[in-house]
């Protein structure tokens, strides 16, 4: 039973590290995209020649700042996707073992 526990954590551990690998990748290069995007957003506005231009661009670089926070609130849901799967399997083993000293 005592190996059973400590598989059970190596495989938890071996998922979550293979999830915060790809969370990583993919959110660094989701945040590098912003930062490039929020910037040319910002010079664009700052290079505005006239009111028109002015207010279309504020316009662009405000929906680009919405785009960010909702892709920083896409991060809470992706820590709640790793938990689950560093507690998958130690669920499965705990109920595969509950179902076998249940037959007894």
């Amino acid at each position: 039973m005592g190996q059973e526990k400590i598989d059970a954590a190596t495989e938890s551990g071996r998922a979550m590290a293979a999830h915060l690998l790809t969370m990583n990748l993919q959110f660094g290069a989701r945040t590098f995209r912003h930062i490039v995007t929020g910037t040319g957003a910002l010079m664009a506005l700052a290079a505005s020649r006239n009111v028109g231009e002015s207010i279309t661009r504020h316009a662009k670089l405000a929906e680009m700042l919405s785009r960010s926070a909702a892709t920083a609130s896409e991060y809470s849901g992706s820590a709640a996707r790793l938990a689950g799967r560093g507690l998958a399997p130690i669920h499965a083993r705990a109920t595969a073992n509950a179902r076998r000293l249940r037959k007894r």
